[in-house]
Formats: structure tokens, C-alpha cells, sequence
């Protein structure tokens, strides 16, 4: 997506290693946030950082359930990421609930545009 140059927004596991600034050997990511302990206690780094070969700006937030949630963009940062991510998730949970969570979008077979659009537009506020 970088080479393409398409924004994202995705989430990284905690075990994934980021490269240490000056250093050569690497450390798992969750590392990096150690210091966050309150639920809802968010940390954003200005700077990029480099996973999986590519920089991207990183943000993470300690979750109601204790976990932790990183997630890293090529465009967005700080808590604007955060906040797209929550958008993106929303979506995501939409298109699941439309696919496969009791609506079977898919069984329609539909594939005229002006008809799929009415379709969102009813099965989004059914679900809502």
C-alpha cells in the first residue's frame, strides 16, 4: 500500500518487532507501550517507526478489557488515527453483520449498482 501509495489504517499485533531508533536489533512493538497501565490511556509517537520494513506513525490505547490496541498508518497519526481506525472498525462490522450475520447479503446475487445502493441504504438502517 505504500508503493501505491494508499492511505491505511490497520491494526499490528503486539508481538510484531519494531526497529530500535539507532540500533540494529529490533523489540517486540507492545514494548513501546508499556507505560500505558488506565484503561482508555492512549500514547501516540510523532515520529515513525519501522515494521515490517515500512515507517508508519503508530498510536495505542489500553482497552476496557485490559488489552492493548496498536495500530499504525502511513498518513494518519496521533489520535486521529485512532479515531479513523474507530470509523474503520464500524464499517468492518457493518459489512460483517451484512454478509454473514443473519442479512446473507451475498445470497441476493445482486449486481446492478442502483439497486445495491437501495439495498445498503435499507439493510444500514434496519441494522442501526
Amino acid at each position: 500500500m505504500n508503493k501505491e501509495n494508499i492511505p491505511f489504517c490497520i491494526p499490528i499485533r503486539s508481538n510484531a518487532k519494531v526497529q530500535r531508533k539507532g540500533k540494529q536489533d529490533k523489540m517486540h512493538i507492545s514494548r513501546c507501550f508499556d507505560d500505558l497501565k488506565k484503561i482508555n490511556e492512549i500514547k501516540c509517537f510523532k515520529n515513525r517507526k519501522t515494521i515490517y520494513g515500512n515507517k508508519v506513525y503508530l498510536s495505542g490505547v489500553r482497552l476496557p478489557d485490559k488489552t492493548l490496541l496498536i495500530v499504525a498508518s502511513n498518513t494518519f497519526q496521533g489520535a486521529d488515527l485512532l479515531d479513523k481506525y474507530r470509523q474503520r472498525w464500524q464499517i468492518e462490522m457493518l459489512f460483517s453483520c451484512l454478509k454473514k450475520r443473519g442479512f446473507d447479503l451475498e445470497a441476493t446475487h445482486m449486481t446492478d449498482p442502483v439497486k445495491m445502493e437501495k439495498l445498503f441504504a435499507i439493510l444500514a438502517v434496519t441494522l442501526a
